[in-house]
């Protein structure tokens, strides 16, 4: 059914048949996952908006909104390393070994992962703001695309001449090279972040450093935009450092700490780790909760 017929239709039966498809849908991951990404978004928006409000609300939303971001991403994470093995063993395809036997080298070759292991971190550390950004950008593109591809053309029976979903397609169309580059450039801007609270010797900091650092490095080996953000900032600081006005001693500085950085990407935490299938939150197949 068209967009045009269904408002055709119309009428109590419309609505009822609109909701039992809301209910359909409800059942399935596809829902659970969108619905971790909603609270995101809500969460974090109410987290900014309330910046001047009790330090008790504020950890309730920071909490709530990383239990959001492992409801999302550990589902892709369980469809794609649990659910599919138990199908898997179910049709008797997988003999060899049961999907029990599943090893860390797995787990951590999907980026969705460690993702759920950053969430974690966020979660157990002391809240600070520039860790959101990643999560907020991140949510806000699989929401809307699930909406644009999933919520409104099966609960509402729009088709791809529908004003909104083509008002959401463009959007994504324009913006989904942009939000991969936003995203990377969040997660650097949260490391700065990271890196100065440190130097400031603030609770649990360093923890925090040393382990953000490794999500760091395993997303430069594993991202080509956060490798192309990286490119860009040091064609920034160097013409920064190589201004007439910056002291010799700091342009040394400068350029013994860009030799170090090269000598330390020559060791990979990833080679070898990563497949193809492992990109953030992939939006899992609609199948039913169990």
């Amino acid at each position: 059914m068209s967009s045009s017929e269904a408002k055709k239709a119309g009428g109590p039966n419309a609505v009822g048949s609109s909701l039992s498809r809301f209910t359909e849908l409800f059942k399935t991951l596809q829902f659970a996952w969108f619905s971790g990404h909603v609270v995101v978004l809500v969460m974090s928006s109410l987290y900014v908006l309330s910046l001047r409000g009790s330090s008790g609300f504020h950890q309730v939303l920071y909490s709530l909104l990383y239990l959001g971001v492992l409801g999302s991403f550990g589902i892709i994470v369980y469809q794609h390393h649990f659910k599919t093995g138990q199908k898997q063993q179910e049709q008797g395809q997988q003999k060899a070994q049961p999907k029990a036997q599943l090893s860390v080298k797995e787990l951590v070759q999907d980026e969705n992962f460690l993702y759920c292991l950053l969430a974690v971190l966020w979660l157990v550390t002391p809240r600070f703001f520039m860790t959101i950004p990643p999560f907020f950008i991140f949510s806000a593109f699989h929401a809307l695309t699930y909406v644009k591809s999933v919520f409104l053309p099966v609960v509402f029976s729009c088709d791809d001449q529908n004003a909104t979903v083509q008002f959401i397609s463009s959007f994504l169309r324009e913006n989904h090279n942009k939000s991969l580059s936003w995203s990377c450039t969040s997660e650097l801007l949260c490391f700065v972040v990271v890196i100065v609270r440190a130097v400031a010797w603030r609770r649990r900091s360093w923890i925090v450093l040393v382990l953000y650092s490794l999500f760091v490095k395993a997303r430069y080996e594993r991202s080509a935009n956060m490798r192309a953000v990286l490119r860009k900032w040091e064609v920034r600081l160097d013409g920064i450092v190589s201004h007439p006005s910056v002291p010799p001693r700091l342009k040394q500085v400068y350029a013994s700490s860009k030799m170090q950085l090269r000598k330390l990407s020559n060791y990979s935490l990833t080679s070898g780790l990563f497949s193809s299938r492992s990109s953030p939150a992939a939006a899992p197949s609609s199948s039913k909760k169990d």
